[in-house]
């Protein structure tokens, strides 16, 4: 019986072991939404990020779930070659620790919606179509057609759009400005 005992300890050790080391895979995220060309959808990219700096810092935000770790949404527009933010779903935490709405003068206080977004400079990625391959992760599922948009300081400077059907096996392309 302590051999049994034994053997059996042994197996249960590695399997919690195993189950341990097994890679955690992280959630697919909710995307940013934009209107671009009269046309609402989605935006995998976070330009909010690079508001802010030292002089303006980042909010606590705090994620109401694990697909927005970001803990916020926001509602973007291109017009007339411009970005805009025209509106912020976000949460902070209450005073128990809980994820709570914000208002969005509490994120830009003295500001009102639409915000032109001149401090973003980098590139939008705004997927079209139907995704032709899931990726639980991130902004990495591939859709159809890609569109980037090269911005700086708020302004719409390049475009390019990519076709990639038939790539499905492909990793999402490499935006404006890298190398393919």
């Amino acid at each position: 019986m302590t051999r049994f005992r034994r053997i059996f300890t042994v197996l249960v050790f590695s399997a919690l072991v195993l189950l341990l080391a097994t890679p955690a895979w992280p959630t697919a995220q909710i995307p940013e939404k934009i209107v671009y060309e009269g046309t609402e959808g989605f935006l995998f990219t976070n330009p909010l990020e690079t508001y802010f700096t030292q002089d303006n810092p980042r909010p606590e935000f705090a994620a109401p779930h694990t697909a927005c770790w970001r803990g916020y949404v926001g509602s973007w527009e291109i017009r007339e070659d411009t970005l805009y933010l025209i509106d912020l779903t976000a949460w902070l935490r209450d005073k128990e620790g809980k994820a709570a709405p914000a208002e969005f003068e509490r994120i830009f206080p003295g500001k009102t919606k639409p915000v032109k977004a001149d401090w973003f400079t980098g590139t939008l990625r705004i997927p079209r179509g139907k995704p032709i391959r899931y990726v639980h992760m991130g902004y990495q599922t591939v859709y159809e057609v890609d569109v980037f948009l090269r911005v700086e300081a708020g302004k719409v400077i390049d475009r390019r759009t990519i076709d990639n059907r038939g790539k499905a096996n492909t990793d999402p392309p490499a935006p404006l400005g890298t190398d393919q």
